[in-house]
């Protein structure tokens, strides 16, 4: 399962994963159908579209995965920003990008624990905005700091079934994610 699967890093992963043959759960929003589906097909794998914001999400992201017989992997890379200074963030746009980059890997590993396999996989993406912090971007950087403590403390929790969590904390990648923030 990759979630924010149909474009930038999302789209680099899946297809990677898809090349050493695995079948991906590509996962992205219904806005991005067509680009969702089109990846899918591409490496024969299974189009998703939740939106990790809405209220059932995690348990249609669960049917999907009963459906398929359960994870070896997820990547947890879906992700937004709305970028701001602290003192021009108004309380709305705060919770929002807390939620989606850091509440809804929360609440999705959670309910997918017990679809994943020993020995799976869980690779939570972070930044270095998160461990360095970034000027506008105090939000993202929280969140993303955020999932480096997630994974501290899953790590531990999940070793005795073999189950790896990791984070990974990219610089900055051109996507449609980054185009957003001025020069």
């Amino acid at each position: 399962l990759v979630t924010g699967g149909a474009r930038g890093i999302g789209a680099a992963t899946a297809k990677a994963l898809a090349d050493e043959g695995a079948h991906v759960i590509v996962l992205d929003r219904p806005a991005d159908d067509a680009a969702t589906t089109q990846l899918a097909r591409e490496i024969g794998g299974t189009p998703l579209l939740v939106d990790l914001g809405d209220a059932d999400a995690v348990a249609k992201i669960v049917d999907a995965v009963k459906a398929a017989g359960g994870l070896d992997l997820v990547v947890h890379n879906a992700g937004i920003t709305r970028d701001k200074t602290l003192a021009r963030m108004k309380p709305e746009l705060w919770a929002s990008v807390l939620d989606i980059n850091l509440g809804a890997v929360a609440r999705l590993t959670e309910a997918l624990v017990p679809h994943l396999r020993d020995g799976g996989r869980v690779i939570c993406l972070s930044s270095i905005a998160g461990l360095a912090g970034n000027m506008g971007q105090t939000a993202y950087a929280a969140s993303k700091a955020g999932i480096v403590g997630f994974v501290r403390a899953w790590s531990d929790k999940l070793a005795p079934r073999g189950i790896t969590v990791n984070a990974i904390a990219p610089g900055f990648i051109e996507t449609r994610l980054t185009a957003a923030i001025p020069f």
